[in-house]
């Protein structure tokens, strides 16, 4: 059995009654994650910065998780390696674990120890 372990950044909260789809909605900014096996071994590890798209990080919520507008420009992780992970029932996109998209020797200098940088 593997155990996922996962955690946002957000331009928000969620803003119950609207459809998802709403531009009042807020954005992910930031999307970190380690699958480990039954021992807390790491199986595999994600930390992907989002680049905004029509869209800005709001004063306030760059005061929480530190990452603005700018920021996220400069640092994004590509669609390429995140669609995967938020779609993986897509046409033609890889499904189940044998397939994960992120190995531990792809995750970079974005963890140490958990903590991003």
């Amino acid at each position: 059995m593997s155990i996922l372990f996962f955690d946002t950044e957000t331009t928000g909260l969620a803003k119950p009654g609207l459809p998802t789809s709403h531009e009042d909605q807020p954005h992910c900014v930031q999307l970190a994650a380690i699958l480990t096996d039954d021992h807390g071994q790491e199986e595999a590890c994600v930390n992907v910065i989002i680049r905004p798209d029509g869209w800005t990080v709001p004063d306030a919520a760059a005061a929480i998780h530190g990452i603005t507008t700018e920021k996220a420009a400069l640092r994004y992780s590509g669609a390429g390696r995140i669609r995967p992970l938020l779609r993986p029932d897509e046409p033609g996109r890889p499904t189940g674990r044998a397939q994960h998209p992120v190995r531990p020797a792809d995750r970079g200098d974005h963890v140490r120890s958990g903590q991003a940088v």
